[in-house]
């Protein structure tokens, strides 16, 4: 009896003991898990970081004037963003219309540029922190 029950004491705790990571495979699924999170923030980080440096300066803004060309406009203001297709759906109902989108890099209010038959008709900053 004394044989036996350690024995069978063995043998159930033998499953749970195979179920349970060593420290080789938590080192393993922790590296894995650490690679994956630093994707993702690079990835995150390359989403957001494209803001035009030039829009970023208030006095660029007031520099725009209606009729500039688009090339004088980024030349001025720098690359836009990407403008969602909604905006540009709804932009549409003005034939020959284009939105540009700016921001700035405290994610305030953002800033756009809108041509008309490839000359600006409309010029609104981003809402810059006054602190």
């Amino acid at each position: 009896m004394r044989i036996l029950v350690p024995g069978m004491l063995a043998l159930i705790a033998l499953p749970a003991m195979a179920g349970t990571p060593t420290d080789a495979r938590m080192a393993e699924r922790l590296a894995a898990l650490e690679s994956r999170v630093a994707q993702l923030e690079e990835s995150s980080t390359h989403a957001d970081s494209h803001f035009s440096s030039k829009a970023q300066v208030s006095g660029n803004w007031l520099s725009c004037r209606q009729g500039m060309s688009k090339a004088e406009v980024q030349s001025l203001l720098g690359q836009p963003l990407l403008v969602p297709q909604s905006q540009r759906d709804a932009v549409k109902l003005y034939h020959g219309s284009e939105v540009w989108l700016y921001r700035t890099q405290a994610k305030e209010g953002p800033g756009y540029v809108i041509f008309r038959d490839g000359k600006l008709v409309e010029c609104a900053s981003p809402q810059f922190n006054s602190a």
